[in-house]
């Protein structure tokens, strides 16, 4: 392995991260020949990590986390993660990149599916073709639906699976067999039907991946091992809950963020009770907040208003240590908040951990946490996102054309002489015009009062609007310009947005766009 300088993104860096601009673009940071070195120096530095989680050494929590996630805690685990949804290309990038480094340092590759999110869209957009016209058809997957948490939502059926794959064929027509819908949908009908909705998509996913030579293994975030972090955060809340807080501040101060709730919101205190960056639920309700309440030597989980449970810390060190992979009590199922999961990812599972833009960003304020809870240097991780756009019809008008057409319509409204034939009836009103400028001017020059300017002022638009009158048909024409100009462009927006799931591709499309990302041997092994 050649020696390169280590660095992982600079918190600089981050910050002014944004997605490739142009189509086939890739973003890559770290450098793919540093990326092996850093899974290789997380793994040493984290195996000799001095901070303990229930009187353990984090290598020993680590170790078991391994072996009950991906069997295995030999060579590097590299990382990634995603909720099971219809993914654009640019999340789909860093699923690429993970498989090519796991295979060039000759370890794993995962991909935590995060089935504890609520569903946001319960839809596959499909852009049609109509008269070289895009518009977007919302094809409904039968038994998604929004504000439920995917680990909630039962597998689709056969019938509903056929009537899936026949409504994206009737909205794309001819383009379907192009796409790689096909192979993906039959990857979810190979999945059994006693598995959710989840593990549909996710053999879906894998279908086509393998196709192409891609090699992850997936673990959903409701089965992670995580109780021994909690437990962690539940014997020492208070002192969690104050580096989360300051870290979010030192983040909005640092990124000029307005607004506690944004990136998430600050971990609350009520009175006794505080709380826990963590999810419950139940069957079929909507997640709520966790906190814990001290009481004595034994402690109180609380789903807001509801009690989940009440125990000693030593029964839940017991539970930890036991290596129990259930965090369920009483019905209700817990689980970790976005940046606990991916702190979680980092510490306790990956060698190197590979982001998107807005999760690089966000970690911004796990590091922080990292250096101030645990004491310990965070990992290094990297970000890999990419721009691929559909082969769809574009008319190219851009906002610069809408600004002057709009100028144009003022101008003609303003200065009409510019713009009206020349005929006897209009030459006369232009004179009229032409007089009433001069005399403004000259009033002007004058100084003259205020109300003899405003005068002329509303001489000279009633002369517009009369000469106007003679000519409507101008005036109509210009804003059918601007109306038509502004479908094209809301149109072409359609056209080229890159977050269209990246099964709606073609094979062509796809192998560019696995051309242009890091293959094995460019991470320096």
């Amino acid at each position: 392995m050649r020696p390169v300088p280590l660095t992982g993104p600079r918190p600089a860096e981050i910050a002014g991260l944004a997605p490739p601009p142009n189509d086939g673009d890739v973003l890559v940071r770290p450098r793919p020949a540093e990326m092996a070195i850093s899974a290789l120096q997380n793994a040493a530095s984290l195996r000799t990590a001095g901070f303990t989680i229930l009187d353990r050494p984090l290598s020993e929590w680590r170790r078991l986390t391994r072996l009950a996630t991906v069997g295995s805690d030999d060579g590097s685990l590299i990382v990634t993660g995603h909720q099971p949804s219809f993914v654009h290309a640019g999340v789909w990038a860093k699923f690429v990149v993970a498989s090519r480094l796991a295979e060039a340092v000759q370890g794993q590759a995962l991909n935590l599916v995060v089935d504890s999110v609520t569903v946001t869209e319960s839809v596959l957009r499909a852009p049609i073709v109509e008269d070289r016209h895009v518009s977007v058809r919302a094809v409904p997957l039968p038994t998604l639906k929004a504000n439920r948490l995917y680990e909630q939502i039962e597998p689709l059926t056969a019938e509903q699976i056929e009537s899936f794959r026949a409504a994206l064929r009737k909205s794309l027509g001819p383009r379907y067999e192009r796409t790689l819908l096909p192979l993906l949908i039959d990857g979810i009908a190979s999945e059994k039907a006693s598995s959710g909705l989840a593990d549909q998509l996710v053999a879906g996913r894998r279908t086509v991946e393998q196709a192409w030579g891609i090699h992850l293994s997936d673990c959903k975030v409701s089965r992670i091992r995580w109780l021994p972090l909690l437990a962690e955060l539940i014997e020492n809340a208070e002192r969690f809950l104050g580096a989360h807080n300051r870290a979010l501040e030192s983040y909005r101060r640092q990124h000029r963020v307005r607004g506690q709730g944004r990136p998430v919101p600050d971990l609350m205190s009520q009175g006794s009770r505080l709380e826990l960056p963590a999810w419950a639920f139940r069957s079929n309700e909507n997640r709520r907040r966790v906190f814990v309440k001290r009481e004595g030597s034994f402690s109180q989980l609380w789903a807001e208003g509801d009690l989940i449970g009440e125990f000693s810390m030593q029964q839940l060190r017991d539970w930890a240590n036991r290596c129990e992979d259930s965090c369920e009590w009483n019905g209700w199922r817990i689980r970790p908040r976005a940046l606990m999961l991916t702190l979680w990812a980092r510490l306790m599972l990956a060698d190197y951990f590979i982001h998107g833009i807005g999760g690089a960003k966000y970690d911004q304020i796990t590091d922080a946490i990292i250096v101030e809870y645990f004491g310990i240097a965070p990992p290094l991780f990297a970000c890999v996102t990419a721009t691929l756009r559909l082969a769809l019809p574009v008319s190219g008008i851009d906002r610069d054309r809408i600004r002057q057409l709009r100028h144009e319509l003022r101008d003609l409204q303003c200065n009409p002489q510019r713009w009206v034939p020349q005929t006897p009836a209009i030459q006369l009103l232009l004179a009229r015009r032409a007089e009433a400028v001069r005399r403004s001017c000259d009033l002007r020059e004058k100084r003259s009062d205020h109300s003899a300017r405003a005068a002329a002022f509303d001489e000279i638009r009633s002369l517009n609007q009369a000469i106007l009158a003679v000519c409507p048909e101008l005036a109509r024409a210009k804003q059918a310009q601007i109306m038509e100009a502004l479908g094209d462009f809301t149109r072409d927006r359609l056209a080229l947005d890159r977050e269209y799931f990246f099964a709606l591709f073609d094979r062509p499309q796809i192998k560019r766009l696995l051309d242009a990302l890091p293959q094995p041997s460019d991470f320096g092994v």
